[in-house]
């Protein structure tokens, strides 16, 4: 985590490895909710389309978490220089 330290934001590189990491369960998902009359081709770009959905909206609330603890750092730190 010290990789992500001094960041404010986390970007594309952990949407990607979000992704590659939620493919085999989106596409589990998507033949699960199917019917058996489906083509796989289309279950398969389901199961794609919920990973990269799943994966934005994850990579979006580590962004908010990074941006929100940013700013209450450098808000103790106006507090801090404003005591002075």
């Amino acid at each position: 985590m010290n990789f992500l330290r001094n960041r404010e934001s986390v970007g594309w590189g952990f949407f990607i490895g979000l992704l590659v990491v939620l493919i085999p369960p989106g596409v589990w998902f998507a033949f699960a909710v199917t019917y058996n009359t489906e083509g796989p081709l289309p279950r398969i770009f389901l199961g794609l389309l919920t990973a990269a959905l799943v994966s934005g909206i994850l990579t979006w609330v580590v962004n908010d978490i990074l941006h929100r603890r940013r700013i209450a750092a450098m808000e103790k730190q106006r507090k801090l220089r404003t005591r002075r």
